[in-house]
């Protein structure tokens, strides 16, 4: 699911089909999924970033249909992970 996409065109297929499609996951397809965002100083900034992911980066159609960002958390000293994902079980 991490590199899937959503491929729907009225004319070829109808109103009522869309295609989910899934891209080989290379290394180099995978980075520009999932992001180093660097280091946070505070747990706080991890919610601020998260806010930012959703209103610049969130997985949109027709695809990726996922997106992640890992941090360092200074305070904490320990790794976060920020996704994003979207369901082809909704209509578009």
């Amino acid at each position: 699911m991490l590199s899937s996409f959503i491929l729907w065109d009225d004319a070829a297929l109808g109103d009522d089909l869309a295609l989910q499609v899934t891209v080989d996951q290379t290394p180099a397809f995978l980075e520009k999924l999932i992001e180093d965002k660097g280091t946070l100083e505070t747990v706080s900034d991890l919610a601020r970033l998260t806010v930012d992911m959703m209103q610049v980066q969130g997985a949109k159609y027709p695809g990726p249909l996922f997106h992640a960002w890992i941090v360092y958390i200074e305070e904490t000293q320990c790794a976060a992970l920020i996704h994003n994902g979207k369901s082809c079980d909704c209509y578009l």
